[in-house]
């Protein structure tokens, strides 16, 4: 009966790290950390008189946060190819940027980027409008940040991650 327990034990001390590092690498998936915001894609889009026409499309790559981040950041170019590749064979229309429609192409730019490389480099695609980025840069003009007791500049963890995500921005492409 002895020897049963101390297997079980030597057992579960050999499999609880296995499955805790299951669970922490896990954790990462979904929860999004830095972004990526490609340089604009002029994408066609159909009129339904037939006409092509040309829109620029701002798309922001989530990160997966963790170790993938930094191999996430080299893999943007190859990204930024097939999103392009995409664009030109989907036959998308003006209406597929506006509501619902945005989402489900949402959804299918970040299923295109994760079959572009590696499972688990992004959390999410996000479509940008042009005036979300026009109202995103009056903002960060006009902030100025708070001094500390020490006289140093304090970021929120929201400036922090918005900080982080222009660096990445300006690294991953």
């Amino acid at each position: 009966m002895k020897f049963i327990a101390g297997l079980i034990a030597v057992l579960g001390l050999l499999i609880a790290p296995a499955f805790a590092a299951e669970e922490k690498g896990a954790s990462g998936v979904g929860y999004g950390g830095a972004y990526v915001q490609l340089k604009p894609l002029m994408v066609p889009t159909r009129s339904p008189t037939g006409e092509i026409n040309y829109e620029p499309v701002t798309i922001r790559l989530v990160l997966d946060a963790g170790d993938r981040e930094r191999v996430a950041c080299f893999s943007v170019p190859i990204v930024h190819e097939k999103l392009l590749i995409y664009f030109n064979g989907a036959n998308l229309t003006p209406a597929d940027f506006v509501g619902q429609r945005r989402d489900v192409l949402a959804k299918k730019l970040l299923e295109v980027a994760l079959a572009s490389t590696a499972k688990n480099y992004y959390s999410d695609v996000k479509i940008i409008d042009q005036s979300q980025l026009q109202l995103e840069a009056k903002l960060s003009a006009g902030v100025k940040p708070k001094a500390s007791s020490s006289g140093k500049p304090e970021a929120t963890p929201e400036e922090q991650l918005e900080n982080k995500s222009k660096t990445m921005t300006n690294q991953c492409q």
